[in-house]
């Protein structure tokens, strides 16, 4: 039954529709690998983040991270959860700085800075968790899921923390199906809500929690 779930969640995300792409107004830069739109501050990720999940794959355009990010917020004292990134198809480079503050407590599947990649590519990101809380499944400190893509030199720290219900859960992503991964690390630990380990959750890894005709090398984790 499990298995029959995993397959057909793949298969939604094979079939959704034509993505759309558009220039990102306000933003300095072309798209192009020359010259990528520049993402540097809180306010142009949140940006960006809201036109990729409103349809906008970006497919095959080219982003980069020239400042570090701080991603946490509250509101009247309470922390707000990180809306993850879903459906990009681009590239996107976290130019070495750093993004740190990611916090999401969400019992929703596809979960972490970026929900789901297909065909797209995320290199040089550097990732500082405050607290990731899941409870769903497919979901990882960078990536929930990737789909014939690539990460590679991408660093997460921080402490995951996971529903005994929950599968495919990873440091740095949750499933890679037909992705490479290269040059990466994990710093923390991934346990359960109850005791602190991971023995309630299934499919869990340092780096990726489940890889399907994937591969990976270089990679360490450490917890």
């Amino acid at each position: 039954e499990q298995a029959m779930q995993i397959r057909a969640d793949q298969e939604k995300l094979q079939n959704r529709p034509e993505p759309r792409t558009i220039p990102l107004s306000g933003f300095i830069g072309e798209g192009t690998e020359d010259n990528p739109y520049i993402i540097d501050s809180t306010k142009k990720l949140k940006q960006f983040r809201d036109n990729v999940n409103e349809g906008h794959s970006f497919k095959d355009m080219y982003f980069k991270v020239t400042q570090n990010i701080d991603l946490y917020e509250e509101n009247d004292g309470v922390p707000v959860s990180w809306i993850p990134i879903n459906g990009f198809e681009g590239n996107f480079d976290g130019g070495n700085c750093f993004i740190q503050g990611l916090y999401i407590e969400s019992s929703a599947w596809y979960q972490g800075l970026f929900g789901s990649v297909a065909l797209g590519n995320l290199k040089n990101i550097n990732l500082e968790v405050k607290k990731l809380g899941f409870s769903g499944s497919y979901s990882g400190g960078l990536v929930g899921i990737i789909e014939q893509g690539s990460v590679s030199d991408c660093f997460v720290k921080g402490d995951i923390i996971t529903g005994e219900e929950a599968i495919m859960i990873g440091g740095i992503i949750g499933n890679a199906d037909r992705s490479d991964i290269s040059n990466c690390r994990f710093s923390g630990n991934i346990g359960t809500r109850d005791d602190d380990n991971a023995n309630g959750a299934n499919i869990v890894g340092g780096i990726v929690g489940d890889l399907l005709d994937s591969d990976i090398k270089s990679c360490v984790s450490v917890g």
